[in-house]
This record gives structure tokens, C-alpha cells and sequence, in this order.
């Protein structure tokens, strides 16, 4: 039996990883020529919900509404929601579904607050920011808009 040469097994590896690597390049090439020819373009109509009419918030309350909305990443997030008319005249929505472990939250007009009543989390009516409690990332926040006879549309969710 012979005894091949060490030096010589050393190019028969590197001609081998050479072209190893050299196929897989030309497949990842191969495949991103392809996609960006034949990929077909992902377009995505945002719908508008509505939701109410303003005059049918009074300033320091709530209204509660379902819906299905898309977040920035096109991930449907579901309902329930709550938009809150706030003092100063702002209208603010966010996901009503706490982000500890999932209670539907309401709005308290005696403390000005978003309340989960399971554990006691307590959320800012202006920003969804957590205030107290167990939860520890914000509300949702709905992207709102209102048109020229005061009807309050959802057309997406805001999401960290």
C-alpha cells in the first residue's frame, strides 16, 4: 500500500473547502438575484376603523371598542382597545389588554389613570407608560386620526 503525501492531502482539503465555498456563494447569489426578480412586491393597505364621533366622548372619559389593527412589523394586534378624551382635550387610544399578564385594563376617571384590576398595574392615559405596579412594558398605543365631522379613526398600532 502507498502512502500518500501529507503535503498533497493539504490541497486536496483546500481545493475541497475552496469549493465548498465557492458553491455555497453562488447559491446565496443565486438566490438573491432570484428573489429580487421574481419576488413578488408585499403591499399593504391600511385600513381605517372607526371608532367613534369626539362629541361622543366627553373630555375626561373613555370609550371602549374592538378591532383588528396592524402594528409597524404587520402583526395583527386584536381588541379591546380604549380611547380616552383626555382634560385637555387630546384623544389618546391604546391595546386596553395589560402587558403583565393579559387583564383588560379601564380608565378611572377618579385617578386619571389606565387600571388593570387583576394586580393593581397602573398605566399614564397620555403615553401608556407603565406608573406602578407588575407590568413592565407600556400600552400599545393606537395611531388615531379625525376627520373634518369629528369621527375617530384607529389605523394602526404603535408597539415597543
Amino acid at each position: 500500500m502507498r502512502n500518500k503525501n501529507p503535503s498533497s492531502i493539504k490541497k486536496s482539503r483546500r481545493n475541497a473547502i475552496k469549493s465548498i465555498l465557492i458553491l455555497a456563494g453562488v447559491a446565496v447569489f443565486s438566490a438573491l438575484i432570484f428573489n429580487s426578480f421574481f419576488a413578488k412586491e408585499r403591499s399593504v393597505e391600511l385600513k381605517k376603523l372607526r371608532i367613534t364621533n369626539i362629541k361622543d366622548v366627553p373630555k375626561g372619559t373613555a370609550y371602549t371598542f374592538n378591532g383588528s389593527l396592524l402594528d409597524q412589523n404587520l402583526k395583527e394586534i386584536s381588541g379591546p382597545f380604549i380611547l380616552i378624551h383626555l382634560h385637555n382635550g387630546e384623544i389618546k387610544a391604546f391595546s386596553a389588554v395589560c402587558t403583565h399578564l393579559g387583564c383588560t385594563t379601564k380608565y378611572s376617571q377618579d385617578t386619571n389613570m389606565i387600571e388593570c384590576p387583576c394586580h393593581g398595574g397602573r398605566f399614564n392615559p397620555q403615553t401608556g407608560a407603565v406608573v406602578s405596579g407588575p407590568p413592565n412594558k407600556p400600552l400599545p398605543e393606537v395611531n388615531l386620526t379625525v376627520d373634518s365631522n369629528g369621527d375617530v379613526y384607529a389605523i394602526g398600532v404603535r408597539t415597543q
